[in-house]
Order: C-alpha cells, then sequence, then structure tokens
C-alpha cells in the first residue's frame, strides 16, 4: 500500500489556519486566549509536534485570567501536546496531572489513538483513591408511626465500603442518633429505626459513608441538607360495635324454655301414671255384718 505523501499534513494546517482568516494566517497578533487554544488544537490533530509545543507555550504565556473552561482545556492540551512530543517519563507526568485535575475527562471527548487511550488508562490506574462511597438512596421510602422501619441505602466504593451511618435529628428536644447499617447485599446496606422515635410527622435524617482507605465521609443529601423522612400515621382501630342479639339468642329465653319443658313432662308423668289403692281384707260376719281391714303398704 503506497504511503500518503509527509507533505499532506503541513498542506492540511494550511488550509486550515487559511480558513481562521487573515489576521491568523499571516501571523498577526492573537488577541484572545481561545484563538490560542484553537491553533494549539489545530496542530495536534494533523499531529504536528513542533507546532503543537510552540503554540502552547504562547497559549501559557497569555494564561492569565482564564476561566475555568480554559484553565480545562489547556490541562488538556499539555498532554495531548506531550503524547506528541515527550519522553514516556513526561507523557506519564501531563497525563497524572491531567487525571488530577479534570478529573471526569474520558476519551470520549477526543479521538484519541489506541496507543493515548492506553497510557490515559494506565494513568487513571496510578491515580490515587480519594474519592468516597457513592450512595443512592430511594427517596419513596417511609415509615409508620409507631413501629420500626427497615430502611436501606445503595453504597459503593472500588476498594469497599467500611462503615455507613444513618444520623436522625427526631426534633423535639430529643437528642440526635446516629444508627450504624448493616451490610444486607453486595452494596445494599440496612438500618433499622426503632418505633420509639417514630412518632413525629418526619424526621431528619442524612447518611454517611466510608470507604476501608478512609476516604469519607460521603453525604446524602449532597451538602449540609438533611432529608425529611416521612411518617405515616398509625392507623386507627375502631372499637367492636356493640349490637344487642336477638330475641332467640338470649340466654333467658331458653332457660326458660328448658324449665317450662322440664316442668310439663314431670306433670304429664304424674297424671299418665294411675295412683294405687291401699290394700284391703275384707269379712262377712253371721248376721250380715261385713267389715273391712285396711292396712298401710309396705
Amino acid at each position: 500500500m503506497r504511503r500518503p505523501s509527509p507533505w499532506i499534513p503541513w498542506a492540511v494546517l494550511g488550509v486550515v489556519l487559511s480558513c481562521l482568516g487573515p489576521p491568523v494566517a499571516r501571523g498577526a497578533p492573537v488577541r484572545s486566549l481561545d484563538e490560542r487554544l484553537v491553533r494549539v488544537r489545530l496542530c495536534v490533530s494533523v499531529r504536528d509536534a513542533r507546532c503543537a509545543r510552540d503554540e502552547l507555550m504562547r497559549a501559557l504565556s497569555a494564561q492569565s485570567g482564564a476561566s475555568p473552561e480554559q484553565e480545562r482545556e489547556l490541562w488538556v492540551l499539555k498532554a495531548e501536546v506531550a503524547l506528541l512530543t515527550a519522553s514516556p517519563t513526561a507523557v506519564a507526568q501531563a497525563l497524572d496531572a491531567l487525571v488530577a485535575e479534570v478529573p471526569e475527562f474520558g476519551v470520549q471527548e477526543r479521538k484519541w489513538p489506541v496507543e493515548w487511550q492506553q497510557a490515559l488508562a494506565e494513568a487513571l490506574a496510578r491515580r490515587p483513591d480519594t474519592s468516597p462511597p457513592e450512595l443512592q438512596v430511594d427517596q419513596g421510602q417511609r415509615c409508620q408511626e409507631g413501629i420500626s422501619c427497615q430502611w436501606t441505602v445503595q453504597a459503593k466504593d472500588p476498594h469497599g465500603v467500611e462503615r455507613v451511618i444513618l444520623v436522625v435529628s427526631p426534633g423535639d428536644g430529643l437528642p440526635v442518633l446516629r444508627l450504624r447499617f448493616r451490610r444486607a447485599q453486595d452494596e445494599a446496606w440496612r438500618v433499622e429505626i426503632p418505633a420509639e422515635i417514630l412518632s413525629s410527622a418526619e424526621l431528619k435524617v442524612r447518611v454517611e459513608a466510608w470507604d476501608l482507605l478512609g476516604n469519607g465521609p460521603s453525604g446524602w443529601p449532597s451538602g449540609e441538607r438533611n432529608h425529611s423522612l416521612a411518617v405515616s400515621p398509625a392507623p386507627v382501630i375502631a372499637p367492636p360495635e356493640v349490637v344487642d342479639a336477638p330475641l332467640w339468642e338470649q340466654w333467658w329465653l331458653w332457660t326458660l324454655v328448658g324449665a317450662g319443658v322440664a316442668g310439663l313432662a314431670v306433670g304429664i308423668y304424674f297424671l299418665a301414671v294411675p295412683e294405687e289403692s291401699p290394700s284391703t281384707a275384707t269379712s262377712t260376719e253371721p248376721g250380715g255384718l261385713q267389715v273391712d281391714f285396711r292396712w298401710p303398704d309396705q
């Protein structure tokens, strides 16, 4: 495959510079730092190391009063110029400074060659971990008055989470409580809020976490704010309604019926059984006199 001519990058750079207008093309003084940054980016885009180094030096000389966005761009351009021109040691130093000053920088912002991306990955791996754990909390969690409540958060850190604390401000003059979460799963941490403090309409809570390197605490909510944990009122249990039982369910009715039936049965029994007469003996005397002898039954 035929290699492109070495003059092509210079030609591209000349065309681009000419498009910027007469002041830039003719080498006239550049008035703003933004214009100097554009010139550095153009030199880097065509991989012209000498041009990129010279334009970067001019941009750094005009750095005074730079905005945060311009400062960020200068850190990126320093790393790119080092990748073009410097030794491996200087490249490592430039990339270490980039990931320290611009921690959110990613290669997706620039179309870096693979070897540049690998160098950046090595710099990211060298970066010391100074960040506390990341916290995620479901704000929809609610508790109920008078009942102990389970509260769960997600805490994750590349070096592991050491502890998570729930800071509770009950209000009403009660002291602040610090409740320790227990690990429920890999990143899930759970704490039980005692029922004794779940007596107001809401609690002020804050979550704090530390990693195994001692970084922290990370706080949720962010800043110095607290989260208002909603506490639902306890359900009102109505006393059972007293309803008079119907007549056929009254105890006294069936007592009277039972007594009446028993009395009727006794009466029928005595009426049905005939009364036995006492034992007698009759004797007839001469002359027609009849004598009856009666003696009681044994």
